[in-house]
C-alpha cells in the first residue's frame, strides 16, 4: 500500500525529468615509453601503473599521496577500486591486498603504498606469501610522512629508511626490486608481471615530489594549523 501511496505521488507530481547522461568512454591505452637517463617522479610513476593494468588486476592504494596519485588511474572494473577515506587507516592497503586476492584468486592485486604506511604493515607479505599470493607492492619511497610534511614540517615526519624491496630476505619468499629512474622502473615492472611470486618495487623518488592534488589539499588545511 505504501509503495503504491509513493507511486501515485510522484506520477502526479511536476518532477523535472533529466535525459540519461552519455556514459563516458574509456581513455585510450597509453604505452609507457621510458625516457633514458631519467629521474622518476610521481606523475610518470602512476603513468607507468595506469599502462600495465588491465580487468585483472585491482588497484588497492593507501592513503596520502598513494590514494591522490591512483585517482586518476583507469579502473577496468567498477569494484576493482580500494581505498581507506581516512589518514587513521594509513597501512591498510596491504593487508587489504590480502583480502581481496583470498575473495578473487583471479584478480591480481596492485598495491600503492607510501614508506611510511609501508613501515606499519609490510610483514603482513609474510602471510600473503605463505598463501602462495602474488600482489604487485609499489612503495612510494619519498623519505617520510609527506602529506604531514606538507601541513606541519619538523624532524617528527623523518623515517628510518629501509631496502623495502628486501623484506623478502626476512620472510623467505617473494622478490623485488629497487627503482631510481624510468628504465629501471620499466624493467621492474616487466618482472613483476611476469612473475609468479609477490613482488615490491622499491620507487625512490624526491622527498618533494609530490602529486598536484595533494599539495593544493595540504595548502588548503595548512593554512589551519
Amino acid at each position: 500500500m505504501c509503495d503504491l501511496l509513493i507511486f501515485v505521488i510522484l506520477c502526479s507530481s511536476n518532477i523535472d525529468t533529466k535525459q540519461a547522461q552519455t556514459v563516458p568512454v574509456p581513455r585510450k591505452k597509453e604505452v609507457f615509453e621510458p625516457k633514458a637517463k631519467t629521474k622518476i617522479t610521481c606523475r610518470r610513476l602512476f603513468e607507468c601503473i595506469d599502462a600495465m593494468l588491465d580487468k585483472n588486476m585491482a588497484i588497492i592504494a593507501d592513503i596520502g599521496d598513494s590514494l591522490f596519485g591512483a585517482a586518476d588511474l583507469t579502473v577496468h572494473n567498477s569494484n576493482h577500486f580500494l581505498s581507506p577515506a581516512f589518514y587513521t587507516s594509513m597501512g591498510s592497503a596491504i593487508p587489504g591486498a590480502l583480502g581481496v586476492q583470498k575473495a578473487k584468486p583471479k584478480v591480481r592485486p596492485i598495491v600503492i603504498v607510501g614508506d611510511g604506511a609501508a613501515q606499519m604493515s609490510l610483514v603482513e607479505l609474510s602471510t600473503i606469501v605463505k598463501h602462495g599470493l602474488n600482489p604487485i607492492v609499489f612503495v612510494l619511497n619519498n623519505d617520510g610522512y609527506t602529506t604531514e610534511r606538507l601541513l606541519a614540517d619538523g624532524e617528527f615526519n623523518d623515517l628510518q629508511p629501509w631496502d623495502y624491496h628486501q623484506i623478502w630476505q626476512l620472510i623467505g619468499g617473494g622478490t623485488g626490486s629497487i627503482v631510481t629512474d624510468e628504465e629501471t622502473l620499466d624493467l621492474a615492472v616487466k618482472a613483476a608481471l611476469d612473475s609468479k611470486m609477490a613482488f615490491v618495487i622499491n620507487v625512490i623518488v624526491d622527498r618533494n615530489d609530490v602529486s598536484n592534488s595533494l599539495r593544493r589539499m595540504t595548502e588548503i588545511l595548512s593554512k589551519r594549523i
